[in-house]
């Protein structure tokens, strides 16, 4: 049984580790300080997925909730973790589980330590489907008595059901996650979600996305 919710916090190490059925708390023996670089590099798999969650921070495509650079590294250790993205360390770089859930569905993956959430994220997107279908049946009446007044108010009720489906716990505050980033991934979600449903997605504006988020007036 899973044993984390979507809100809940997790590191970049931990979260690579655990993919692949790992212990992220295995002690090392011998290492000292540096046994986590051994953990993180033994298995081409594991160093290969904490390398794309980063590259993903450092794209926005993933939102840190914290975020660590990479202090001094003996140069024997520096050499066997070869380069991370923006140097960027994994072991005091975090993301929420819900941010995991939507990178492990993007790419058709089921990790064993989060795939009971999956599941329930996966059927919640097809429920919400079938709703948001009936929802454009009714809009598009309603449209023909009033039809700028209810364009306003369908593109505010798409960006704030975006806003519920990626961040279900609460939007990360502005440092964890700018207005941009923010705009970026709820736009990504409605032309997704919309190819689910063969509809035309809404041209919807940054403010419209940010009054849906309680970021603006």
């Amino acid at each position: 049984m899973c044993g984390y919710a979507p809100a809940d916090v997790i590191s970049v190490f931990d979260a690579s580790l655990l993919w692949f059925n790992k212990n992220p708390h295995e002690q090392v023996q011998g290492y000292d300080r540096f046994g986590w670089i051994v953990l993180l590099t033994r298995d081409q798999n594991v160093y290969s997925l904490a390398c794309e969650i980063l590259h993903g921070i450092e794209r926005g495509d993933i939102a840190a909730v914290t975020t660590s650079w990479l202090g001094d590294i003996p140069a024997s250790w520096a050499s066997r973790l070869r380069s991370v993205p923006a140097n960027r360390d994994p072991c005091r770089t975090t993301v929420t589980i819900a941010e995991l859930i939507n990178f492990a569905i993007k790419r058709d993956k089921s990790p064993k330590f989060i795939s009971d959430l999956i599941v329930k994220a996966i059927n919640d997107k097809k429920s919400t489907a079938k709703r948001r279908r009936k929802s454009h049946k009714r809009e598009q009446a309603a449209q023909a008595v009033h039809p700028k007044t209810r364009r306003r108010s369908y593109k505010r009720e798409r960006a704030a059901e975006a806003i519920q489906a990626l961040w279900p716990n609460g939007i990360p505050d502005q440092k964890a996650l700018s207005n941009g980033l923010l705009c970026k991934r709820v736009a990504e979600w409605i032309s997704e979600d919309s190819k689910k449903t063969s509809l035309q997605p809404p041209t919807i504006s940054d403010d419209t996305i940010l009054r849906a988020a309680g970021r603006l007036d």
